[in-house]
């Protein structure tokens, strides 16, 4: 809220309805209603503050002035750094640059202002350039095109270079920019359309965050969910693609008709997708066909135009099960378990190589305080089940499978735990996983 404030009282006092809303809209975005408005009371007091301090006739010349301000600003970044991770930084310098621009003028003191945020907040020259072009509509000058995505009807080509998105019955368009190094996206909307994000009205020109699990609305077209615009850039970026197809299976137990009836399946790399459905609906029984578990009685499931039964030489690694019940060793720690199972999946690294790797799982896997603790049994445990299910899909994960099956993550978790084993599992499709479960 200070450097809002600040940023606001070069050459006025910052109270513009326009520049407001913009503070409220940062507010409203991860706060209840009653903490929105205790903040935007605070801006409002130190917007008064600043703009008092730049009054003061000691401090007259405008060079001074901009010097005072700067001193702030580098001293309320230093504070920021302590307190908040990368992505969070850039959203706040995305939120600053739509504030001055959405300004009735835009000063050359403002702009140096949120320059030298950005310097002290850490942020690289190439990621301040393109998000600052982006603001200001500047599409043309930014240099990393693959960070952009446009969203149009398919009637409309789009730019060279650029990413789209085909939806039909938009009008106007939504602009796209990911920041890689803080896996953000930021979007505008150019039209006439009234279209709400998560509930909240998306005013034309503006800038907005586009979260994991977000989602565009409007009658007229439906929905745009993000996890479509993900996979646009994951597909971009991915070295290795796979397209798991199931075509035409069947599959039935024998003296029963109890199974899988005619299905159809198509999906690709860097996907999450959930089967649903009634406790004994065939839930597990469908998902043991798709890993190739069960055989079935008719069609084929291919990775690749390869089918997974009549070439299994071929496709062996690529995927990966984890079942319900525990995989884990209860006499060895969280540790142990990881640097074993690690020592059977890699034959030829030494062992400092495999302490990397698994390392690397305890962190990937929010496992780090739990490294020493004895697994022991679902009775004798003193980890959570968050933790116990985490270990369990890191065992299989630590040998990098690219189509994972996972049957019921989140059975009996409580919904912290359930939420964080979620988190996970998005995080491996960003990697170009297809997640299954």
């Amino acid at each position: 809220m200070r450097l809002f404030a600040i940023v606001s009282d070069i050459k006025k006092d910052g109270q513009a309805d326009n520049k407001r809303s913009i503070v409220i809209d940062y507010l409203d975005q991860q706060y209840s209603q009653e903490v929105v408005q205790k903040y935007i009371n605070f801006f409002d007091e130190q917007v008064k503050y600043f703009h008092q301090l730049n009054s003061d006739p000691l401090i007259s010349d405008p060079v001074d002035k901009n010097k005072n301000a700067q001193s702030r600003i580098i001293e309320l970044c230093s504070q920021i750094n302590e307190e908040l991770e990368h992505r969070q930084k850039v959203i706040v310098l995305v939120y600053l640059l739509d504030f001055i621009r959405s300004g009735e003028r835009l000063t050359n003191e403002e702009v140096s202002l949120v320059r030298t945020a950005a310097s002290f907040l850490k942020i690289s020259d190439e990621e301040y350039r393109d998000v600052r072009s982006f603001i200001f509509e500047e599409f043309e000058t930014i240099l990393n095109k693959d960070w952009l995505l446009v969203i149009q009807p398919h009637n409309v080509p789009p730019a060279s270079g650029i990413k789209q998105l085909a939806i039909d019955k938009l009008e106007g368009y939504i602009m796209v920019l990911h920041i890689p190094s803080a896996d953000s996206y930021i979007f505008r909307y150019f039209g006439n359309m009234k279209m709400v994000l998560n509930g909240h009205r998306i005013n034309r020109g503006r800038s907005y965050i586009w979260s994991v699990g977000s989602v565009i609305r409007n009658p007229k077209f439906g929905s745009i969910y993000f996890s479509w615009i993900r996979s646009k850039f994951i597909q971009a970026i991915t070295d290795v693609k796979f397209v798991f197809t199931a075509e035409d299976i069947e599959f039935n137990y024998f003296n029963s008709r109890n199974g899988v009836k005619r299905f159809n399946f198509t999906e690709e790399s860097g996907r999450l997708v959930g089967i649903i459905g009634g406790s004994g609906s065939g839930k597990s029984t469908l998902l043991n066909v798709l890993n190739g578990n069960l055989k079935p009685r008719r069609g084929s499931i291919k990775i690749n135009g390869w089918d997974i039964h009549k070439n299994k030489e071929i496709v062996k690694g690529i995927i990966g099960y984890v079942p319900q019940d525990d995989l884990l060793i209860k006499e060895l720690t969280v540790y142990e378990n990881l640097f074993y199972n690690a020592k059977l999946c890699f034959d030829s690294y030494t062992d400092e190589q495999i302490g990397e790797v698994v390392e690397d799982a305890l962190i990937d896997f929010d496992l780090l305080e739990a490294r020493d603790l004895n697994v022991g049994d679902s009775f004798t445990t003193i980890l959570s089940g968050g933790q116990r299910k985490r270990l369990n899909i890191a065992l299989e994960l630590i040998r990098e499978p690219w189509i994972l099956f996972i049957d019921e993550p989140t059975s009996g978790l409580s919904s912290a735990d359930s939420e964080k084993v979620i988190t996970l599992l998005k995080r491996q499709t960003i990697k170009g996983k297809l997640i299954i479960t």
